[in-house]
């Protein structure tokens, strides 16, 4: 069951990502949806074999969607969703969702910028893209991911923890 559910999230989000963000596009950026969702998978996840299938799933998936980017898409998905699922028990004494962002957020900046050097391959631009695009590109997957995380952690996870002692029934 657990399968069918990740599989119909991954589908969703996939597409969101490609139909429904291309006509919303907050404030005219569009946020990622699939890094907030491996992002959780790795946080929420016990076993780090089901963490890293998920991430290279959805790593794949993504890929496939960015065409010209396809060989950073899989190997950044797949070291984010390892690292971060290496890394979720740092720092402790923070509850899961400030890890959740903790995390996101930082991915979410170096997944821009090594997309933009790709693409662009000029250095020139960086600092005024950085600030007026990275940055609020940042804050939008972070805004999306906080509504991704609270899903994905009722649905997928039930009765697990979501901020500290707080549990969903």
């Amino acid at each position: 069951m657990k399968i069918f559910k990740y599989t119909v999230w991954i589908f969703l989000l996939f597409l969101l990502q490609t139909v429904v963000m291309n006509y919303i596009a907050p404030f005219g950026f569009r946020p990622d949806l699939i890094l907030p969702f491996v992002a959780a998978a790795a946080i929420k996840e016990d076993s780090f074999k089901s963490a890293t299938i998920v991430s290279v799933v959805c790593a794949a998936a993504a890929g496939a969607l960015s065409g010209k980017n396809f060989s950073f898409c899989v190997l950044f998905y797949t070291y984010a969703g390892a690292m971060i699922f290496n890394m979720r028990r740092r720092p402790r004494y923070m509850p899961d969702f400030l890890r959740f962002l903790m995390w996101v957020v930082p991915t979410s900046i170096i997944s821009e910028a090594v997309s933009y050097l790709l693409l662009y391959s000029s250095v020139k631009w960086f600092a005024s893209a950085f600030v007026f695009h990275m940055l609020p590109t940042a804050g939008m997957t972070a805004l999306f991911g906080a509504i991704i995380y609270f899903f994905v952690s009722k649905t997928l996870f039930g009765r697990k923890k979501i901020m500290g002692k707080l549990t969903i029934s």
